[in-house]
């Protein structure tokens, strides 16, 4: 074969020197003149790859493999080629050919083991650049792609060692560092994944990534303010960094700052317009600002892009429920559990919607619960600590997301607060998301506080088994921040639940539940897989707010018309209770409606306003009211009230707690199950029996007589409040003896077992 190796050789040096499109030309005319130099056409074969022309590069990859079948580099350059455009079957057969040649060529087992990798096939891989560091001790990228390799399927110790034997050969690899640091983040190291990004940006200080991964790590640290700087640098080195404004969104909406954080979101979304999360996060946003319409439309948007969301479609159903479209709910709650049966927050969500939902009968409910509760894992049952010493201090474990100004509060503290020190030993596994003032009292009540905000499940049931609970009490049922697949593992001897949720959890690991003879009698069908604990007085013990305003006098004396009230989440507003209330309206002349809730929008009152209208009640007579004046809270809307109306199937007990004490009585309809007759129950204790109906004619001619009798009103309305504070209702130390007597006698109950 005749060759000009001088023109050759000019060729190979302009290349080297990256004078591409010259070597272009020299290679070309070279092979013009020499079409049968294999070396030629294999360097032209690579120039040709560099600039993207793939079809000639491989034109020339099969020309020099032609003229010299058994070039190794040449195989391994065609492969690479092939890998980079998808052609795997070929990238294998060349590299097959290669290893057959040179079965200890490290580039051979490197570049199979980018093949694998790029089939997802992690393992495979892995093996092979664990041979290239057995054939070169100082391969770099083989230990880097070896720790990749391991990252993606979990190993991530291994990963670790791996890079870090890149980083003893180059020690200012910066893109290593970040590799460790996502590692660190992943298992909830913060501080050392921070350093190691910290680490990255000095190697690499204009890297848009590593100041993305610095401000996560100082976001997880609850720094916000530096993460928030870090954001904006990776944006400024990188404007259409859609996922840096995404988390900057996030940044922001967990300082609540509502418009930098929406601004954040839409960035992200126009800079790509298909980004899931994005749409999904700005839904969150909307929602905890109220903005219920926008949520909707913002993820429904997520799962146009991401088929089989389930976070987007839990969410939806979650915002659907706020606004009382409990069908719609439904139907994504269900969806969800199509595509995972076994997603735990899909399949709480779902029982909490069908206890608002009227026509669900006591026993579809319990049947649900049961089914759902399946789902719930029970690893590690056979763990769990033996109960013996019936006579023992005990370890008690509340477990709740709401150690905060929450509804639970008004019921937890009274006992909490009054809990016998020398018999008891108390632990809060808290959850709560932002802590306040209410959460500072909490502290102060436990003996042990535990943050297990970002805790998972095992790591949870490996610090309750540490802390050796006796008895763990579950305070927020299938409501939003449960930790029921913590209790599905029988952490301690003796668990239950109570005050959190008005219906049985469904799950054969907790063993009681918390009740009264009114929400529930012993004398009806069992529709609950626990125990149930009656206790001689009622089932709650309200503690009121502090900062309650004093009772008015009676506003209908003032206006001369008698307005009814709801300040009820709106998921309670089914139409068959707002037929049942223009009914009301319909028998007592001249009387008013007022509905309050923070969350009302123009859907929501559009939904109400048809029902009343449908009914032929004139919307002159409703007032649909989503805010207060400011500095003044939501008890001072009781200072227009009369008369409370109360919500079916599921009462409103916290709410009516709230209006009696603002010295408003409440009617209620006494249900068919436990959710139905919480108010039922505080109306018992506080002796006002004459306001709980037993059917819907009933309810209406409680309204009728009240009304009908305001100087009754008036008195019952300047005398109320007080009547609570002596009442075993709100008479803490009492509840307290109450529910410790009944932990003691499932203690005993457990150890006799």
């Amino acid at each position: 074969m005749q060759t000009n190796n001088r023109l050759l050789a000019q060729a190979l040096q302009v290349h080297k020197n990256g004078d591409l499109l010259a070597a272009k030309k020299l290679y070309t005319s070279y092979l013009e003149s020499y079409p049968q130099d294999a070396q030629a056409h294999h360097f032209a074969g690579i120039l040709f790859n560099q600039f993207n022309e793939f079809e000639k590069a491989a034109g020339h990859f099969t020309q020099s493999l032609m003229l010299h079948p058994d070039n190794v580099p040449c195989l391994i350059d065609s492969a690479r080629l092939h890998i980079s455009t998808n052609k795997h079957d070929q990238a294998y057969s060349s590299l097959q050919k290669a290893l057959k040649l040179a079965p200890e060529h490290e580039q051979v087992h490197f570049t199979l083991g980018n093949l694998y990798r790029s089939r997802n096939q992690y393992e495979i891989a892995a093996g092979h650049y664990a041979r290239c560091t057995e054939l070169n001790p100082n391969f770099v990228g083989a230990y880097c792609n070896l720790g990749a390799c391991y990252q993606e399927f979990a190993q991530s110790d291994k990963a670790i060692e791996a890079f870090e034997s890149a980083l003893r050969l180059k020690p200012n690899f910066g893109e290593v560092y970040n590799n460790i640091g996502l590692i660190q983040l992943a298992r909830g190291q913060a501080a050392p994944a921070l350093k190691s990004f910290q680490k990255a940006l000095a190697c690499i200080p204009h890297s848009a990534e590593s100041h993305l991964n610095a401000a996560n790590a100082f976001r997880m640290l609850d720094q916000h303010d530096k993460a928030i700087e870090h954001y904006h640098k990776a944006i400024a080195i990188k404007p259409d960094y859609a996922e840096a404004f995404n988390n900057l969104g996030r940044a922001y909406a967990e300082i609540h700052t509502f418009e930098k954080a929406k601004e954040s979101f839409v960035n992200a979304v126009r800079i790509r317009s298909e980004y899931a999360e994005a749409h999904y996060n700005l839904g969150n946003l909307m929602r905890e600002n109220t903005h219920m319409d926008e949520a909707v439309i913002c993820f429904r948007n997520a799962l146009k892009f991401k088929e089989g969301f389930i976070a987007a479609l839990t969410n939806l159903g979650e915002t659907f429920q706020v606004m009382g479209n409990l069908k719609e709910a439904q139907r994504c709650f269900r969806q969800a559990l199509k595509y995972d049966a076994t997603n735990t927050l899909a399949c709480s969500n779902l029982l909490s919607c069908l206890n608002y939902t009227p026509g669900v009968s006591p026993e579809q409910l319990y049947q649900e619960h049961l089914c759902r509760g399946r789902f719930f894992p029970n690893m590690g049952l056979g763990k769990t600590r033996r109960a013996s010493d019936p006579d023992k201090k005990l370890r008690l474990g509340y477990v709740s997301p709401d150690f905060c100004r929450h509804p639970v509060s008004s019921f937890l503290k009274p006992l909490l607060s009054n809990h016998t020190k020398d018999e008891f030993e108390i632990f809060c596994y808290s959850a709560v998301g932002k802590e306040d003032a209410d959460t500072a009292a909490y502290r102060e009540y436990a003996d042990h506080w535990r943050c297990i905000r970002n805790e998972s499940d095992t790591k949870l049931v490996e610090l309750i088994r540490r802390d050796e609970i006796d008895i763990l009490i579950d305070l927020a049922g299938h409501t939003a921040g449960n930790r029921l697949a913590v209790f599905a593992r029988k952490p301690a001897p003796v668990q239950l639940s109570f005050l959190g949720y008005p219906n049985t959890t469904g799950l054969t690991s907790v063993d009681f539940r918390i009740t009264d003879e009114i929400a529930d009698p012993d004398n009806e069908p069992k529709y609950h897989s626990e125990e149930l604990i009656r206790l001689p007085g009622c089932f709650c013990c309200y503690a009121p707010a502090t900062d309650a305003p004093g009772v008015n006098e009676l506003p209908g004396k003032a206006s001369g018309a008698l307005t009814f009230g709801s300040l009820h989440n709106l998921a309670r507003l089914n139409a068959d209770v707002l037929q049942l209330w223009a009914q009301v309206l319909t028998v007592v002349a001249h009387s008013r409606l007022l509905i309050f809730r923070d969350t009302m929008n123009e859907s929501i009152e559009a939904r109400i306003r048809e029902i009343f209208t449908n009914e032929g009640i004139d919307m002159s007579r409703i007032e649909l009211q989503r805010s207060v004046r400011q500095g003044k809270g939501h008890l001072s809307i009781y200072h227009n009230i009369d008369i409370a109306l109360d919500t079916f199937p599921w009462s409103g007990h916290t709410t009516a707690c709230e209006a009696l004490w603002m010295g408003v009585p409440v009617i209620t309809m006494c249900g068919e199950r436990h959710a139905g007759r919480m108010v039922a129950s505080v109306l018992h204790r506080l002796g006002l029996t004459d306001w709980i109906a037993a059917s819907a004619q009933e309810y209406v001619s409680i309204a009728r007589k009240q009304a009908a009798a305001p100087d009754a009103l008036a008195g019952l309305r300047a005398h109320l409040r007080e009547g609570m504070t002596s009442s075993l209702l709100c008479n803490g130390k009492r509840y307290a003896v109450e529910i410790e007597t009944a932990y003691r006698s499932m203690w005993r109950k457990r150890c006799a077992q």
